[in-house]
């Protein structure tokens, strides 16, 4: 027996050896056991009904390694660390899954919530209007839309969207009160008193919209009404009297 037989009897024994002493399966994992990461996935749901996201986290991350195509785990993670406020992270899998997957409205959503986040607000736009696509009268999208033109001063665009989202809105009068916010700050006065009286006429309790007819009637130097509506709001809300 030449040098090489030997070499090869000696690797064959050893094989011989490990598949006594371990099972077949785990010597040689098959192709679903490796990409099984249901179990993962599962854990992780259950610490996030709980509310403990840094587990659910852990648990999801596990699930990726272990199939990086599985579109659960990803959402569950992305969603985990956003409750956790990694939006950070959030943005790094979300990139990841996009790779994967681009036909969720609710995955452009959370991508355009994380980077407004963080500031990053031309992806956040981008990524809104993409959900849109989908669904163009999706009255969060268009919220979060109108938000983010309102940050940015763009005013216009914001009123554009609020009013968009009023179409199918069971609930109005916070977008009542935002479009008279827009309008007060283009220095639309008529407008703005028109939009905050909408709001109370749907909410006779909602202080803000108060405070903001406030503001509109000192604009129109009408000291009275203003002090009226002040008053207002305070006795339906007393913590607005500390901003007097």
């Amino acid at each position: 027996m030449n040098i090489y037989n030997k070499i090869y009897r000696k690797i064959f024994l050893i094989l011989m050896a490990l598949i006594v002493v371990l099972p077949l399966n785990k010597c040689f994992p098959q192709e679903k056991e490796i990409k099984n990461s249901e179990k993962f996935v599962k854990k992780a749901y259950n610490f996030y009904k709980n509310k403990n996201y840094k587990e659910a986290v852990y648990y999801c991350k596990m699930a990726v390694n272990l199939d990086e195509k599985d579109r659960n785990a990803y959402i569950l993670l992305i969603d985990s660390l956003m409750k956790i406020g990694d939006y950070k992270t959030s943005a790094f899998y979300i990139e990841k899954l996009f790779k994967f997957y681009n036909s969720d409205p609710d995955l452009y959503y959370n991508a355009g919530v994380v980077y407004f986040k963080l500031k990053e607000y031309d992806k956040s736009i981008e990524y809104l209007n993409k959900a849109l696509e989908f669904f163009p009268y999706d009255v969060d999208t268009l919220k979060a839309l109108g938000v983010v033109y309102e940050l940015l001063g763009n005013y216009e665009q914001a009123i554009e969207k609020y009013k968009m989202a009023l179409k199918n809105s069971k609930v109005k009068y916070n977008l009542y009160y935002d479009i008279a916010f827009n309008y007060f700050m283009m220095g639309k006065y008529e407008s703005s008193e028109k939009f905050f009286k909408k709001a109370i006429d749907e909410n006779k309790n909602f202080a803000p919209a108060y405070r903001g007819l406030c503001a509109v009637y000192s604009q129109f130097g009408n000291k009275k009404c203003a002090k009226e509506y002040l008053q207002k709001s305070i006795a339906i809300d007393k913590s607005l009297s500390k901003n007097r």
